[in-house]
C-alpha cells in the first residue's frame, strides 16, 4: 500500500502491513486522486506508520507489533517542558500492547505568525495527530478511509 511521509511533503512510500517493511518510492507515485492509505514519519527515532487495512485504522511503531486502533485502545500525549511523552495501549491485545515514546516538541510557527493554511500543532507531531485522530470516532473512523 502506498503511504506519504507525515514529516516531508510530497514523499511516498510503498508499506507491507504483513512485514512491516517500508520502502520510499522514487519517484513518487503519479496522482490517482487520494490514493494514500497512511502516514509514516518517525518518532523517538522510529518509524511509525498510521494506515487503514483489513476494515480498520492501524498503528505498527518500529518492529512492533500490529496494532489495531479501536474506541477502547487508549492513545496519551503530554508535553513535560517541551518533552513529549506518547503512550498507546491496546487493553483488548494479548499480552496487552503498550508503547511509549518520548521525544522534543517539534519547532512550531510563533502564535502571531500569520499563516493562510492555518497549521495546528499536530501538523508537527505525529504522535499528537495519532491521539487526536483516535480519540475523535468521526476522525478514527473517516481518515484514509
Amino acid at each position: 500500500m502506498i503511504v506519504e511521509s507525515f514529516d516531508v511533503a510530497g514523499v511516498y512510500a510503498e508499506f507491507s502491513p504483513g512485514t512491516g517493511r517500508i520502502r520510499q518510492l522514487d519517484p513518487p507515485p503519479p496522482p490517482r486522486g487520494d490514493g494514500r492509505r497512511g502516514h509514516f514519519g518517525t518518532l523517538a527515532g522510529l518509524t511509525v506508520v498510521l494506515y487503514r487495512a483489513d476494515g480498520g485504522l492501524r498503528l505498527r511503531v518500529g518492529d512492533g507489533p500490529d496494532v489495531l486502533l479501536t474506541e477502547r485502545t487508549l492513545v496519551r500525549h503530554r508535553d513535560v517542558d517541551g518533552i513529549r511523552t506518547w503512550s498507546v495501549t491496546d487493553p483488548s491485545a494479548t499480552p496487552p500492547t503498550v508503547v511509549e515514546l518520548s521525544y522534543p516538541a517539534p519547532a512550531f510557527l510563533p502564535e502571531d505568525t500569520f499563516d493562510p493554511t492555518m497549521t495546528e500543532d499536530e501538523d508537527f507531531d505525529m504522535g499528537l495527530f495519532i491521539t487526536h485522530v483516535v480519540s475523535d470516532p468521526r476522525r478514527r473512523e473517516s481518515v484514509y478511509a
